[in-house]
Parts: structure tokens; C-alpha cells; sequence
């Protein structure tokens, strides 16, 4: 069944007004069950214009949302408070938790990333394999392409159980020539 429009205030009231003295709704061409609708809102009511919608209206104009919006998925690293500072500056007050349900609504979110481990236990298989296999492996011969210079500075100290020396790398900067 299709949507049909509205009808207007005034085609309500005279539905309202045939129903008083008990006329018929023939002549209005207008369903049934439209009509009971508009007499029990009436009768409940006592009015037949659009009531109030319920819950809280918007406080942001829509011209301000989009604007955040844009401004979030252009750099998805700006937080809530960042956000609040915007549209501060565009003229409008709003708490973080209004803008969280903004963003919500255009299906953005603050999610952080799951934290994968390093090495699985397949990994460390297949590189203790690695070792044992080249074991004996002249490693002379191969040539290193990501060498870096190691600056290794000892600093002693006396830590737990009479251990005297810490070891501490820097990396260099300039590369050996």
C-alpha cells in the first residue's frame, strides 16, 4: 500500500464537524479507518492539529552537524573536546556528549584499535627452526642493508644482588662511511 499525504487541518476539522451531529463521511471520499483515527485523536486530544513530537529537539542546526562531521572525517584523530572547541567557535555551546551523538548518527566512532601480539606461537617455531637450520652459517658473507651504528654506553651502577653494570644503546644518526 502506497504512502498517501497528509490531510490537511482544515479536512480534519470537518470530519470532526460531520461527526457531531452524526452526518455521514461518504461525500469526503476519505478512508475509514482515516477517519476513526482523526476523531479518536480528537477525542483524546480535543484538537486536531500536529501535536508535539516527543523527546528533545535537536540543538544543533543542521548546517553546524555537517560541518562537524566533515571536520571529523577529515581528521579522524580530533577528539570530542577538540570538536566542542569548534563548534564553540562556529557560535553554539553543545556538550561533548551531544557531539558523541552526532558523530554516532553518521556512524562515527572513537574505537581504538585491538592489540595484536608480535610474535605467534607459529612465528616462534618457525624462527627457532631458522636458528638451529643456520646455526653454523658463515654470516660474513651476507650483506646487511639495514645496518645501523650502535653507540653502546655502559654506566655502572650498583642494582640488586651486587650487579654492577647497565647496558644502554643509542642509535647513531650519521652512518659509517
Amino acid at each position: 500500500m502506497k504512502k498517501t499525504k497528509e490531510l490537511t487541518v482544515q479536512k480534519r476539522q470537518t470530519v470532526v464537524d460531520l461527526h457531531k451531529p452524526g452526518n455521514g463521511y461518504k461525500r469526503l471520499n476519505i478512508p475509514l479507518s482515516t477517519v476513526r483515527a482523526i476523531i479518536r485523536k480528537f477525542k483524546r486530544y480535543g484538537t486536531v492539529e500536529n501535536l508535539m513530537g516527543r523527546g528533545g529537539k535537536c540543538i544543533l542546526p543542521p548546517r553546524i552537524g555537517r560541518r562537524m562531521v566533515r571536520e571529523a572525517t577529515k581528521s579522524p584523530r580530533t577528539t570530542v573536546k577538540e570538536l566542542q572547541a569548534f563548534v564553540a567557535s562556529w557560535g553554539h555551546q553543545v556538550s561533548k556528549c551531544t557531539i558523541r551523538r552526532h558523530l554516532h548518527i553518521h556512524r562515527l566512532f572513537g574505537r581504538v584499535a585491538r592489540r595484536k601480539p608480535f610474535l605467534t606461537p607459529r612465528h616462534r617455531r618457525k624462527r627457532l627452526e631458522f636458528a638451529k637450520h643456520h646455526l653454523n652459517y658463515d654470516w660474513k658473507k651476507v650483506l646487511w642493508s639495514d645496518e645501523t651504528k650502535l653507540n653502546v654506553l655502559v654506566r655502572y651502577s650498583i642494582g640488586m644482588f651486587g650487579v654492577e653494570t647497565e647496558m644502554h644503546t643509542r642509535r647513531s644518526t650519521s652512518y659509517p662511511q
